[in-house]
């Protein structure tokens, strides 16, 4: 099946930072200039301080951007670059304007965040229904095979030879 990971680089629309401070861009919103220019990526450190208790957590990074966390398959999702008006006091009007792009109310994270869950759920029971098919062909195809094995083997006994092993043919 595919992983948490493939799933928030597909599907989440929001800029994403990894354990290892790997900055991915949303397939909607890019991250902010402050956030590519960031030395520290101190927002990764979110993905140690979640708590599990919690659904979705609201922070700031010390640049004054939201930082958002939520669990998502057992693992921790970490979003940033973000301004989470009603969370975040931390960053001035012009920066706010600048960056209008970035801005919104926690209510719409959290929006975007179901609807991000429901599409991973049908994006993982299309996939399994998927691989169930792929497996079943295999299958087939491996009875198919085995039935002209066995078909042969008589054929073949009465020929030189009294054995199918074709991986020891024109061997010395």
């Amino acid at each position: 099946m595919a992983t948490t990971t493939d799933h928030t680089r597909l599907l989440l629309p929001l800029p994403t930072v990894t354990p290892h401070g790997d900055l991915h861009p949303g397939s909607v919103l890019p991250h902010p200039a402050p956030c590519l220019s960031c030395r520290s990526k101190q927002c990764k450190d979110r993905h140690v301080e979640h708590d599990a208790t919690q659904a979705v957590m609201f922070g700031c990074c010390e640049q004054g951007w939201s930082v958002v966390s939520f669990t998502h398959g057992g693992r921790v999702v970490v979003l940033n670059g973000l301004i989470v008006t009603d969370k975040n006091d931390r960053l001035d009007e012009l920066t706010r304007k600048r960056h209008h792009r970035h801005r919104m109310q926690a209510t719409d994270v959290a929006n975007i965040l179901e609807e991000y869950r429901e599409r991973c759920g049908r994006l993982d029971k299309q996939i399994e229904g998927t691989v169930s098919k792929k497996f079943g062909m295999v299958h087939e195809m491996q009875t198919a095979v085995n039935l002209v094995y066995r078909n042969m083997e008589p054929l073949v006994a009465r020929l030189q030879g009294d054995t199918l092993n074709i991986g020891s043919a024109g061997r010395k």
